[in-house]
């Protein structure tokens, strides 16, 4: 049976391609990725400008910036940001230092926080991006998730919350009126920007990652499910550094993948981007 992989976007200011012929992958694998996109296309921006004495939070925004990095050179294709800098740059993370993330254990299903690690690595290696295991995590998401949990993670910021959750739950945060028929809704991915001194010092700080557990389990309880549930994390993966939908279908961003389960040459070149953004000091 042939399978659709069909992405619901909550600010996607484009209409869905019609899809193109489908490949046969063998058993039923439709599924869809709900990008969590909040005021700019993806991203959450907190204004940290106010007057008066520097509070904790001020410690973590230096307010100076120096580009010594440049995309590793490779091919090229159709990529996506989900914000720029005025200077037409995207908003980054800081490339030298190391993004943190976090797995919530609940509901994951057998053979899921491999697949978890090998996408990290995949992204981490396509960007030039260091990202860092910090563990298990009891944390729960929950709207307006707050930036800095020093009891829990202790100093800096938050780390990227990787968690699981039920379908109905996502399926639930779809907006009315923005529907792909026979396609479920399988995660949910996005990242929070912080604006120390001017949107020109915008960038990323931490992110979260849903996923559905009916979903993975369905993935991977069948022969050759895996690699479809990889690609869906490396989605989502993509939307939290930066990526945002391009309509190549030959690229693992597209908002209709009929396939696509590894990175194309434009999500590799969106990707090496997002990884020379500029480092703060």
């Amino acid at each position: 049976m042939s399978r659709r992989l069909a992405e619901l976007d909550r600010l996607d200011r484009e209409n869905l391609l019609p899809a193109p012929p489908r490949n046969r992958l063998g058993g039923r694998a439709k599924l869809s990725v709900l990008l969590l996109a909040l005021l700019i296309g993806g991203i959450v921006v907190v204004d940290t400008l106010h007057a008066g004495p520097r509070s904790p939070l001020d410690e973590l925004l230096p307010t100076g910036m120096f580009q010594d990095r440049q995309p590793a050179a490779g091919s090229s294709g159709a990529h996506a940001f989900v914000a720029q800098l005025p200077n037409g740059r995207p908003v980054t993370y800081d490339p030298c230092q190391p993004i943190r993330y976090v797995i919530n254990p609940a509901g994951m299903p057998p053979e899921a926080e491999q697949l978890v690690h090998e996408s990290v690595r995949a992204i981490a290696s396509a960007s030039r991006l260091t990202f860092s295991y910090a563990g298990a995590t009891d944390e729960t998401p929950v709207a307006d998730r707050p930036t800095r949990q020093p009891q829990r993670y202790g100093g800096g910021w938050a780390p990227v919350l990787i968690a699981w959750v039920d379908q109905a739950q996502l399926e639930a945060e779809v907006p009315r009126g923005e529907s792909v028929p026979n396609a479920d809704v399988e995660g949910r991915g996005g990242s929070t920007a912080v604006t120390p001194a001017g949107p020109e010092l915008t960038r990323f700080v931490t992110g979260e990652i849903l996923l559905s557990r009916q979903a993975m389990a369905h993935h991977l309880g069948r022969r050759g499910g895996a690699p479809i549930a990889r690609a869906v994390i490396m989605h989502e993966l993509g939307h939290v550094v930066g990526l945002d939908h391009v309509s190549d279908p030959r690229e693992l961003m597209a908002p209709v993948n009929t396939g696509q389960t590894e990175l194309g040459p434009g999500d590799r070149q969106g990707l090496a981007i997002a990884g020379a953004g500029a480092c703060w000091r």
